[in-house]
């Protein structure tokens, strides 16, 4: 009976042996456990921070796109508007020059009338 009892106390440190490092290392995994969540919730937090920028940048990006779009369309306008300038100084000069054969015409005549007249 003896050793049976030896046994019974032998098995029962045994099992509270067993029980305190199984005591321990569910502790110790709770721990990690938190930490894990801990890590993920800065991970979703992080996450959450870039999708906002790259919702930002997208939304500027989308805006400076509207403004090249727009000043591409004024650099269209001033170059038609250069482009009309240009065809009209060009009609300007050519008038200019009718306009001083024309003169050279009136300055010949009158040099004769003068001759004649005088």
């Amino acid at each position: 009976m003896r050793s049976l009892a030896q046994r019974s106390a032998e098995a029962a440190t045994n099992t509270a042996g067993l029980i305190e490092e199984s005591v321990r290392r569910t502790q110790s995994a709770s721990h990690l456990v938190s930490s894990t969540s801990e890590a993920f919730d800065a991970v979703n937090t992080s996450e959450k921070a870039v999708t906002d920028m790259l919702t930002g940048i997208s939304a500027e990006a989308a805006r400076q796109a509207e403004q090249i779009i727009q000043l591409s369309r004024a650099v269209k306008r001033m170059d038609q508007i250069t482009q009309d300038n240009v065809t009209i100084a060009e009609e300007t000069v050519g008038g200019g020059r009718i306009l001083h054969g024309k003169a050279r015409q009136m300055e010949t005549l009158v040099e004769n009338l003068s001759q004649l007249l005088g």
